[in-house]
């Protein structure tokens, strides 16, 4: 009996060894992965500071340490594949966005970073947006909530001239995530574009009460505002961006831009001038300088903003557009409203500013968005250039 009580007893605790056994080895394979994913973000870590400085070189080594350590660590494919988008390596990026999207199909980052690589080498070669619209649908189809997705769908489209399915992407995320404050200043940002500003205002101004710090949304509502003709609004909300940064640039800039709309041109060049002392080079501070002074009369003045634009920019088609108006005022002035009473010296140096017009004209038309103005104050120029080529040469016929 007593040998039957001990066999039972080694049965028992030889049961005890084979289920504890396991469990151990579980605890153990646990506790080492554990340890490497510990390991393998430190060098992550590492190489995310190397690349917030540009690094490159160090970055990429820590990625791949990391991944060597523990490939099924997502966030390095990211990292190094993104080192490879940065360095031109479009196979390796590729390669690395794809793994990171096998590895975790249910993160977005994955479609995201593969999907945004497209839209960049779809500036040089348009035929990558198929590959990203590809994609970002991938993605969506296995979560149609990842809200970066279709962002970057909507992306496509625009760039493809197709705003009505822009739209219909637009649409859909804001059924999904209404209160998502990126996509919300997307939307507005289309709408201003498809110049629905009114639209654009309803959307904003909330926006802007929900995130008063967000400086661009202030601005964005700023414009959106002023195409509608309300200026004054425009402007007050320039001045909640300027009186929290007073060395805000692009907002004093703008609000010069908006008074000088308003007609308020005077108030416009003290606002020009700000941005003048805070950066003398602006360039497109002395353009609209010379733009207001124009619309004040002060021609001498306006030309010396224009030439200095130009000193900093020298293919600012606005500027060359901008002398072309001096010039023509000035011809305009000497030629007088009746040719005939005008006197023959000033009908020369009309016919000298003409020509000079017309010579910066050409130059501004070489630039697509100042074709049409260029072109239609060319036809006025020749036109006049004719009137006065004609007088001239009657009075030169009558002389001889």
């Amino acid at each position: 009996m007593l040998r039957t009580a001990a066999l039972v007893g080694l049965t028992v605790i030889l049961s005890l060894v084979l289920v504890c056994a396991p469990s151990r080895t579980v605890r153990s394979s646990e506790e080492e992965a554990l340890a490497r994913r510990e390991e393998a973000r430190e060098h992550y870590m590492i190489g995310s500071g190397y690349y917030k400085a540009r690094t490159y070189e160090s970055a990429l080594e820590n990625f791949l340490r990391a991944l060597e350590t523990d490939p099924s660590y997502f966030d390095p494919y990211i990292g190094a594949g993104s080192v490879h988008r940065v360095r031109r390596n479009v196979v390796e990026a590729k390669g690395m966005f794809r793994s990171a999207i096998e590895l975790e199909p249910g993160n977005p980052k994955g479609y995201e970073a593969l999907g945004d690589l497209f839209l960049e080498l779809a500036r040089a070669d348009p035929t990558y947006l198929d590959s990203a619209l590809s994609v970002y649908d991938e993605g969506l189809k296995h979560d149609p909530s990842m809200i970066e997705l279709h962002k970057g769908k909507a992306e496509v489209h625009l760039r493809r001239g197709e705003s009505a399915k822009a739209e219909s992407v637009y649409t859909q995320a804001l059924a999904i995530d209404p209160e998502n404050t990126g996509l919300l200043g997307l939307w507005a940002e289309f709408l201003y574009d498809q110049k629905r500003y009114e639209e654009a205002v309803e959307v904003l101004g909330p926006l802007v009460g929900q995130l008063p710090e967000e400086s661009d949304l202030s601005m964005d509502l700023a414009a959106s505002l002023a195409e509608l003709r309300r200026y004054d609004e425009a402007v007050a909300a320039l001045d909640v961006v300027i009186e929290r940064d007073s060395v805000n640039i692009q907002a004093i800039l703008t609000k010069g831009v908006v008074r000088s709309r308003q007609g308020k041109h005077k108030s416009a060049v003290e606002e020009f001038d700000r941005v003048l002392v805070l950066e003398p080079d602006n360039a497109a501070a002395y353009y609209y300088t010379g733009e207001a002074l124009v619309a004040l009369g002060r021609l001498p003045e306006a030309e010396q903003a224009f030439r200095k634009a130009l000193e900093h920019e020298p293919h600012m088609p606005g500027a060359h557009a901008g002398l072309g108006d001096v010039d023509r005022k000035r011809a305009d002035v000497k030629r007088g409203k009746l040719v005939s009473s005008t006197s023959t010296k000033d009908l020369l140096a009309a016919e000298g500013f003409y020509k000079k017009a017309r010579s910066r004209y050409v130059q501004a038309g070489q630039d697509e968005a100042y074709r049409d103005y260029a072109n239609g104050w060319i036809r006025y120029v020749d036109k006049s250039l004719k009137i006065v080529g004609d007088e001239l040469f009657i009075r030169i016929g009558e002389r001889r």
